[in-house]
């Protein structure tokens, strides 16, 4: 009798969705290679967060994702002292529908900041959307970027990190 009763209750645990649970830290990025002779420069990158052990190690059991901060960070540029660059980061699903403007740098001089990790302002909403292409499979997203520079050539490498938070299910699957 004791054997059905605790195989009862390990399928009762199994089948809740918030018990028993597990939060993890973990970050994605991506590193975009800029190097063009005009002034303008943009593109499209995927962004696929079961490149990252620890969100493919609990990847099938996944209960909530949190955006907790989204960084850039500029490196071997190789411009002008007093280059000035601006930017935008739209996001959407792996197939490209659902963009919405995650965030943008504005009046950044390049050289200054280089190899400097830099909080991207963006916006909260989109960080929920952000949330919810990476909890939903296939768990990958598509990131556009747009920038300018104020001087010809542009070449320099952009390194964007997605820190989160995913709390995951110990027990059972979704």
């Amino acid at each position: 009798m004791k054997k059905y009763i605790f195989i009862a209750s390990m399928l009762v645990l199994a089948s809740c969705k918030d018990f028993p649970t597990l939060s993890v830290n973990t970050s994605n990025e991506m590193t975009i290679d800029v190097n063009k002779t005009g002034t303008q420069y943009s593109g499209t990158k995927l962004l696929d967060p079961t490149t990252d052990e620890t969100f493919n190690k609990y990847l099938k059991k996944l209960s909530d994702i949190n955006i907790s901060r989204v960084t850039y960070t500029i490196s071997n540029f190789d411009g002008p002292n007093t280059q000035i660059a601006n930017a935008t980061f739209d996001i959407a699903d792996s197939n490209g529908g659902n963009k919405v403007n995650l965030g943008s740098f504005s009046n950044i001089n390049l050289a200054s900041i280089e190899d400097k990790e830099t909080d991207l302002v963006y916006d909260s909403n989109a960080a929920s959307k952000l949330e919810n292409f990476l909890i939903q499979a296939p768990n990958k997203v598509t990131v556009y970027y747009n920038g300018t520079v104020n001087q010809a050539p542009v070449k320099f490498t952009l390194k964007l990190k997605f820190y989160s938070k995913i709390k995951t299910r110990l027990i059972g699957s979704n």
